[in-house]
């Protein structure tokens, strides 16, 4: 992948295929093609770069070659060739190999032009055959499964069943990244070309989805984009180019259907963080990531719960357990912190389903970024709220010493697991937990110096629960 992404005149068909022979690819060049230029691009040392006019006809007119020490990956479309311009070759050698003739380089400084030999013909052609045998095979290779061979992964995720402890005597059974939950936080530099090898131990097919940034829908990890899913017991390489920065995370994006031991109702997520490329601003003594998820989940109908009326109700996911970090609220580590402390925390809700809305009594939220994203006004709030995948960086200012609980503001959460306590040095007793009286909202982190622009176009919408009886069932027949 190029650093910058590729040439302007790249086509959007872009197709990437895989030798598995570096070395027989570029033998088998001068048999196939007139002309192949390579380009040393600064700042990506090893890396090279070809742009290739095919000799003979075929679906393939065009292509672009990325060479590292064991493996040259294929970039080829469709339509007529495209010219490379000058302004796409910001580069300081170039080299031309034509038929019959021995390659030479050329050195572009100035307007000065220094001819040296490269390597002849013969040395090319040796290899030929396995090389054009590489080539046969490899345009069946989806985008994701291009490797280079003697490239290390950034990053190794193996998805596997897990028995996790939340609480004494509460197991979970569930599948998670690394046999942890949350699984391991992967940290990257904003621009920095990422290498992230999944292995599929989960028992069905899956994926790993990247939510929130800006990559090709090959290497997006999701179905419905048209991301390759790994089957069971099989490995795949994720590849891009990590950006924007902020607080990302990775998750299953499996269809889970109605089955509740898979995907997002698993332990399978994970905080992904994309460090900006000028350096975090700093403006905190230490950070702490804590993600939500309930546990324990049922189908059922208010109904079944309620004994009674109303009998026309939807399904609904019930759940007996949540955790806010990686145990029950009260069964793990306090967060330990000093008095005049100022703490970055990074919350993410990766619960499947549910919505959740979080206080930490006697302390407020500075809201730095949303989703993610720097909000355009940061506001100090009494409570968070996030709705499934929404995450926030806030700032608490440890001004009130004691034991609190960070915690749900909803009792049925809290009394779940959804919390953590917060224990000031010093200090010590049970856990301090007061209702949070604010509201959550939106507008607060809006730029009120600037009207809001009217809308292109209304659709109205109605939202309105599926009729079901006992059990979720829906049908006609007599509901008692």
């Amino acid at each position: 992948m190029w650093a910058t992404g590729p040439p302007k005149h790249v086509s959007p068909n872009l197709r990437k295929i895989r030798s598995t022979s570096a070395g027989a690819l570029v033998a088998v060049l001068p048999s196939i093609f007139s002309t192949v230029i390579f380009s040393l691009r600064p700042g990506s040392p090893g890396s090279v770069l070809a742009a290739i006019e095919f000799r003979k006809k075929g679906r393939l007119s065009r292509g672009f070659l990325k060479s590292g020490a064991a493996e040259l990956n294929f970039f080829c479309w469709r339509g007529p060739p495209a010219r490379l311009s000058r302004s796409d070759r910001p580069v300081l050698l170039h080299g031309v190999r034509r038929r019959g003739r021995a390659m030479t380089t050329i050195d572009r400084r100035g307007d000065s032009l220094r001819r040296q030999p490269l390597v002849s013909r013969r040395a090319l052609l040796r290899g030929a055959q396995a090389g054009a045998l590489s080539l046969m095979t490899a345009r069946a290779l989806p985008l994701v499964r291009a490797q280079t061979l003697n490239k290390t992964a950034d990053h190794k995720i193996r998805i596997a069943p897990v028995s996790l402890e939340i609480a004494p005597g509460k197991i979970i059974k569930t599948t998670a990244y690394n046999g942890t939950v949350p699984g391991p936080t992967l940290r990257v530099k904003e621009g920095q070309a990422v290498r992230i090898e999944v292995t599929n131990d989960s028992g069905y097919p899956n994926l790993i989805h990247s939510h929130g940034l800006m990559i090709p829908s090959e290497q997006d990890g999701s179905t419905e984009e048209g991301s390759p899913v790994i089957k069971p017991g099989k490995s795949l390489t994720y590849e891009y180019v990590a950006k924007p920065a902020g607080t990302r995370w990775y998750h299953s994006h499996a269809m889970a259907m109605t089955d509740l031991n898979k995907s997002t109702y698993t332990g399978e997520f994970g905080f992904l963080i994309v460090e900006p490329a000028g350096g975090e601003p700093g403006d905190y003594d230490r950070e702490v990531l804590l993600a939500a998820h309930h546990w324990d989940g049922h189908w059922v109908s208010m109904q079944d719960i309620k004994k009674g009326p109303p009998p026309d109700n939807g399904l609904e996911v019930m759940y007996h357990a949540a955790t806010l970090g990686d145990r029950m609220l009260g069964h793990g580590e306090p967060i330990r912190v000093r008095e005049g402390e100022r703490v970055l925390f990074r919350v993410l809700n990766a619960s499947g389903n549910m919505g959740i809305s979080l206080a930490l009594p006697g302390h407020r939220f500075k809201v730095l970024a949303l989703d993610g994203n720097p909000v355009p006004t940061s506001a100090t709030v009494g409570i968070l709220k996030l709705d499934v995948a929404e995450r926030a960086d806030v700032i608490v200012e440890m001004n009130n010493p004691g034991v609190w609980v960070f915690g749900s503001t909803e009792d049925e959460d809290r009394n779940m697991g959804m919390g953590v306590v917060v224990e000031y040095a010093g200090r010590g007793g049970e856990p301090t937990w007061a209702p949070a009286t604010s509201k959550w909202d939106y507008t607060a982190f809006g730029r009120p110096d600037v009207a809001a622009a009217a809308p292109d176009e209304t659709i109205g919408l109605k939202f309105q629960k599926i009729p079901g009886g006992r059990g979720g069932q829906s049908d006609d027949r007599p509901r008692s």
